[in-house]
């Protein structure tokens, strides 16, 4: 079992940093294991549903963590799970305004040019630049080429990230970062927002 674990606030969510953790842990440069992937055990949850989740896994962990969006509903999620009786240790958010999808974008941003290069090639519809695909990231809207909830994309976008060291770095920092906040330690990725018996940790995207 995993010394801690770590429910994200929505499936793709879990999609995400999935992927982002496989980039890490293929990078064939770097002998360290990625304590994200030895640490944390991450576990979906249905949209809307994290307080439910939490609350039984709770109940069976002795350390689980939530991670929210930074925008309302995520700043509504932290709200619930601030209850001590929720069960859980430690509410991450990213910040204000992000999404998983301004994570993944700001990660592809440490070697911008190289790897939308690679992911407008293999896209159907390329992007051109990081803001359109962010903007197509978070749609829904497949007439309009959005990518939100496409597992294909997700996986040639994350592939994009593997051969690219200054990406694979900045998703490593980033995960340690989780890593080492769930299990209560300081780190520059993330300040405390909110303290009390269940901390608001804030993300910080250091370069």
């Amino acid at each position: 079992m995993n010394e801690f674990v770590l429910v994200p606030e929505g499936n793709f969510d879990f999609d995400w940093l999935s992927l982002i953790r496989r980039a890490v842990e293929l990078d064939r440069d770097d002998d360290e294991p990625c304590l994200f992937g030895v640490r944390v055990g991450l576990i979906p949850t249905s949209d809307a549903r994290i307080k439910e989740t939490c609350e039984a896994l709770s109940k069976a962990h002795p350390c689980a963590c939530a991670l929210v969006d930074g925008d309302a509903d995520g700043d509504r999620y932290a709200a619930e799970l601030s209850d001590p009786a929720v069960g859980v240790r430690r509410v991450l958010r990213w910040p204000d305004g992000w999404t998983i999808e301004d994570v993944v974008c700001w990660i592809l941003e440490a070697d911008e040019a190289a790897v939308m290069h690679r992911i407008n090639g293999a896209l159907a519809v390329a992007p051109g630049n990081r803001a359109l695909l962010l903007a197509r990231l978070k749609s829904y809207d497949r007439a309009q080429n959005g990518l939100k909830g496409d597992l294909v994309a997700y996986e040639l976008i994350a592939n994009a990230l593997v051969d690219h060291p200054p990406c694979v770095t900045r998703a490593r920092n980033m995960l340690h970062a989780i890593a080492q906040s769930c299990a209560g330690n300081a780190t520059p990725h993330f300040e405390i927002a909110v303290a009390g018996p269940v901390p608001k940790l804030v993300f910080r995207p250091c370069r």
